[in-house]
């Protein structure tokens, strides 16, 4: 948000400048009101951008992730603390980071195998009860690699290391309470597809490492307007 904030006083400092030229010149003061009106836009653009902690639990990542308050995973959808979930907007996108640290002898080298693949799937929550059968989300970025910091060529064991990546909201959801798996596999064999696979046990058999897997509490309902 530097660059951003220095900008705006970039334009502050501008705009006092050439007030008086302005007020004489109506083409550079219509010029001048264009420039602030796409200024708003951007800076209201990039606040859309805003990322909040992410509120999770994990559920067996080999990376070593910091506890949640530490603001290790961050995610663009807003936290209702009434409800103690995150709040998914239908048909938005939603970006999440995972931050992480690679440990020492726990996954096979190189650690990114063949690939990384990202894969989210939904639990709805009725109540004290969980509905077993997982809801698919499969409208995101499959590929692990674009969003990984370092790059996956470069990641080694000790680095810390970031995957973001996005999904979209399924617009035909039901209003409903879910509880978000996420998770960042490592594939000794790439297989560019949604994974509709969700047991750990299986997926390490079929070589499918977690170098993360999170559960995010959230709500899937109408996106906010305004």
């Amino acid at each position: 948000f530097r660059p951003i904030m220095f900008s705006v006083r970039l334009c502050a400092r501008e705009s006092a400048r050439h007030q008086k030229q302005t007020q004489n010149n109506p083409k550079l003061a219509a010029m001048s009101r264009i420039g602030v009106f796409f200024l708003v836009v951007f800076l209201h653009l990039v606040s859309a951008q805003r990322s909040f902690k992410a509120k999770f639990t994990d559920c067996g990542s080999l990376l070593q992730i910091a506890p949640a308050l530490e603001g290790s995973v961050t995610i663009s959808a807003p936290y209702n603390p009434k409800t103690g979930r995150h709040i998914l907007g239908k048909g938005r996108n939603v970006r999440i980071c995972i931050n992480g640290t690679v440990p020492f002898n726990k996954v096979p080298l190189p650690i990114t195998g063949n690939g990384l693949k990202n894969s989210a799937h939904g639990k709805i929550e009725l109540g004290p009860l969980t509905v077993p059968l997982p809801v698919d989300f499969c409208d995101l970025q499959l590929d692990g690699c674009p969003g990984a910091t370092p790059s996956c060529p470069d990641i080694r064991e000790g680095d810390e290391v970031q995957f973001c990546s996005a999904l979209k909201v399924p617009v035909a959801s039901p209003d409903v309470n879910v509880e978000v798996t996420w998770k960042v596999l490592r594939e000794e064999v790439s297989q560019p597809s949604c994974e509709k696979e969700y047991d750990l046990a299986r997926l390490r058999q079929r070589g499918k490492l977690p170098l993360v897997c999170i559960n995010i509490p959230a709500r899937v309902q109408p996106p906010r307007t305004g």
